[in-house]
């Protein structure tokens, strides 16, 4: 999308200069939805996070261990080895790719909205350089 909306009209500057707001205002609304999204995926992963942890640490019950499909504990996991299991956990390690990943969405839209606000700069910038270059 931004492929399409980032090349600036050079033969339509003042056009261009207009649709700034439409363009500020399209990107703001997607990035509101991606940073909604982003808290959502956050407080699933600590949710997930936690569940997990307690099935590391042998806290969940016999109950909540089936009605997640998972294999009971045979054996006591170290404290300190705890991390080592966690970080290893490939249904946690979805959950953690899937909020990177919508960490860099909200990051990128974050650098759209930055250029498009530098962009009737680059306009301007674009205006005075043709006056200099024509004499005026």
């Amino acid at each position: 999308m931004w492929t399409k909306d980032a090349p600036i009209n050079q033969s339509d500057l003042a056009g261009e200069s207009s649709t700034v707001p439409v363009l500020h205002s399209k990107w703001l609304n997607h990035y509101t939805d991606e940073k909604l999204l982003l808290r959502r995926v956050k407080a699933e992963y600590k949710g997930f996070y936690k569940l997990k942890w307690q099935y590391y640490t042998g806290k969940l019950s016999r109950d909540e261990i089936e009605d997640h499909k998972w294999e009971p504990m045979d054996h006591k996991i170290l404290r300190a080895d705890l991390q080592i299991y966690l970080d290893a956990d490939d249904a946690l390690t979805a959950k953690r790719d899937k909020l990177a990943f919508q960490e860099m969405k909200v990051e990128f839209i974050e650098k759209v909205l930055n250029a498009i606000n530098g962009r009737q700069w680059n306009i301007k910038g674009t205006i005075d350089w043709r006056k200099f270059t024509n004499g005026e």
